[in-house]
């Protein structure tokens, strides 16, 4: 939708409202979900009749497992930063505990 709005120069909330009404008439629907930059899902759109596509719905168990993965790669990110760097980490981690 921000593509759309970019390339006609209108607003994004224009263009989404634009998009609901069309879905609404069954001149438009979503194809499938493709994650953007951050991993958050984004509808792709079509113009023409059919059934949208299924969203698929992350469980609580799958957002819990990638946050202790994201946890378990901090000690890793340490290893690319400066000997400094890595002392200042330690000192702020031991005068928090």
């Amino acid at each position: 939708m921000y593509r759309i709005a970019d390339e006609t120069g209108t607003c994004h909330a224009s263009i989404y409202r634009l998009m609901a009404l069309l879905r609404k008439m069954d001149a438009a629907r979503i194809v499938s979900y493709e994650p953007d930059a951050l991993g958050r899902s984004v509808a792709v759109w079509a113009l023409g009749r059919g059934a949208d596509a299924k969203k698929q719905l992350v469980t609580s168990t799958e957002k819990s497992r990638r946050y202790r993965a994201k946890l378990a790669m901090k000690p890793l990110q340490m290893l690319g930063r400066s000997a400094q760097a890595i002392d200042a980490a330690i000192t702020a981690e031991r005068t928090t505990r």
